[in-house]
């Protein structure tokens, strides 16, 4: 996420997301999502989506819904 701060117009992406579920497909891939915070608190609907492969290289991320500040 840090390479993408830029993008996304993030501050400091580790206190901006916080891992709520990660899921597994029948490929070994992983999904990681993220719910979005502000000041701690949890942003209702922000969602972030990072798509693994078997090797832990990221894919791509799929916006679900993202508020930037």
């Amino acid at each position: 996420m840090d390479r993408l701060s830029a993008l996304y117009r993030l501050r400091d992406a580790p206190s901006e997301f916080s891992v709520f579920r990660v899921d597994a497909d029948n490929l070994s891939y992983h999904h990681v999502r993220l719910s979005q915070q502000y000041r701690g608190l949890a942003v209702f609907g922000g969602e972030l989506i990072v798509h693994f492969d078997a090797k832990d290289a990221a894919l791509g991320i799929s916006v679900v819904n993202f508020f930037p500040r």
